[in-house]
């Protein structure tokens, strides 16, 4: 009976040793390319050199007016990006 309760123990401290293992993430795990909550952009969010997270929109599913024009970003505050 001593010797089951030993290889419980020891079975549960190894159960216990991979879990925390397998849910353990990285800083780096929220790269990645990810759709916005309408599903109408696709954002890419990397890490840059200077260690620092961004988003870049990579792909919209509707990127021009019904003009045919670009669209654009009108709360951008540098009017040379708009």
């Amino acid at each position: 009976m001593k010797r089951f309760k030993i290889i419980m123990v020891l079975m549960s401290f190894m159960f216990a040793a991979s879990a925390l293992s397998t849910y353990s993430l990285e800083p780096d795990d929220v790269r990645g390319l990810y759709w916005n909550a309408e599903k109408t952009a696709k954002i890419k969010i990397y890490r840059a050199k200077n260690g620092k997270y961004y988003g870049k929109i990579e792909f919209l599913t509707e990127p021009n007016t019904k003009a045919g024009t670009p669209k654009l970003d009108p709360e951008n505050p540098n009017k040379d990006l708009i």
